[in-house]
């Protein structure tokens, strides 16, 4: 047993006792090679009895060998050329909204890391010209699947997407033969600006007019709020329409024969969700879900490079700042911005770099919770 595990072929055989055999001998059989072990287990390594512990750590150690010995690490440059060509992308475009960096460099560093949903997604947008009714199919078709963002472009095959921070889905009754909705739920997700009332009871408004749901001023109806924090902070919000108390679906299919109950009134909407998400500075939810109270968009050429540093060290698992350093300034920076010392960190530009990036660090997971959800 002197050749190594890699270069040896492992078999694991069934083996039965031989009949006719002294229990001297089958006890010697019976004993494992490795441990040394009497063992009931009828497995065998290369001719050899071995029991089951030994024998699955022996095919396990096997598979790592040659796992090791074939698989090539995949240099940084490209591994992460999907995300460097999206910072480029928006550095070009100077855009310093974290709305918008935030997204589009999560999904450019998904489909790098080898998410097969993502990339497929991307292939679709670039497959389309943009403008064209295909294009608007194919964002339509991109909501659906993730209703937390939307693609506004592409620049340099990179897909740039918005944060859809509010987003109102009409749920029907599970029967199946009625077709009826039984309720409409407003889901309120992390951003860096909060969206206004208004802009909240609006698209409440148009989604249910699209859908010919009528939403006027009731004489009851029900409305219920939860907070989770299982993918990412968000509120829901759940608007019930009024049935007089009657809960069986027959009935109201016999009282709303159109199939066209009344939800509450826009207005309703937007008092509801103003109250529950107060201010940012609290009490309510915006504390919570809004990134930024106050104060400018911060520049395009400090955003970006914070936010690739983070996907870097946290979900690439470079720890090495002088790596991060000199990535950036290859494959990101080169050209017209200012590039980071690889050398020692008390520059005031990478103090700068390592304080936004501990900024960012929670909102790029969230994205990433929103995206693989």
């Amino acid at each position: 047993m002197e050749e190594g595990a890699a270069g040896r072929s492992v078999r694991l055989l069934v083996r039965a006792t031989a009949e006719g055999v002294s229990l001297a001998e089958q006890e010697v059989k019976e004993r494992c090679a490795w441990c040394g072990q009497l063992t009931v287990d009828k497995y065998a390594i290369d001719g050899l009895r071995a029991c089951l512990p030994c024998a699955a750590g022996e095919l396990s150690q096997s598979l790592k060998d040659r796992w090791s010995l074939e698989r090539k690490p995949v240099p940084s440059e490209q591994r992460f050329e999907a995300l460097f060509q999206a910072a480029r992308a928006l550095l070009e475009e100077g855009v310093g909204h974290e709305d918008l960096v935030i997204p589009t460099l999560a999904f450019a560093n998904g489909v790098g890391e080898g998410y097969v949903a993502l990339a497929d997604a991307q292939q679709r947008l670039l497959a389309v010209e943009q403008g064209s009714e295909h294009w608007e199919a194919a964002i339509d078709e991109f909501v659906c699947a993730c209703p937390a963002f939307r693609p506004v472009g592409i620049v340099d095959e990179a897909v740039m997407l918005e944060r859809l921070p509010v987003s109102v889905e009409i749920h029907n009754y599970a029967h199946p033969h009625i077709v009826m909705p039984r309720i409409v739920t407003i889901e309120v997700g992390p951003s860096f600006s909060m969206v206004k009332p208004e802009h909240v009871a609006a698209l409440y408004e148009r989604v249910l007019t699209s859908a010919g749901i009528p939403c006027t001023e009731g004489l009851q109806g029900a409305m219920r709020w939860r907070f989770s924090t299982s993918t990412g902070h968000r509120l829901l919000i759940e608007v019930q329409h009024s049935h007089d108390g009657h809960t069986r679906v027959e009935f109201l299919a016999h009282m709303y024969r159109e199939g066209k109950p009344v939800f509450s009134h826009p207005s309703t909407i937007r008092e509801y969700y103003k109250m529950l998400m107060g201010k940012p500075e609290g009490p309510g939810f915006a504390q919570h879900l809004v990134g930024r109270s106050r104060g400018r968009t911060p520049d395009a050429d400090t955003l970006i490079p914070a936010c690739v540093a983070a996907y870097l060290r946290y979900s690439g698992g470079i720890q090495s700042r002088k790596e991060i350093h000199a990535l950036l300034n290859e494959h990101v920076l080169r050209g017209n911005w200012k590039g980071l010392p690889e050398e020692g960190y008390s520059s005031s530009e990478v103090n700068q770099l390592w304080r936004d990036v501990a900024k960012v660090q929670r909102w790029t997971r969230y994205a990433d919770l929103q995206l693989f959800a």
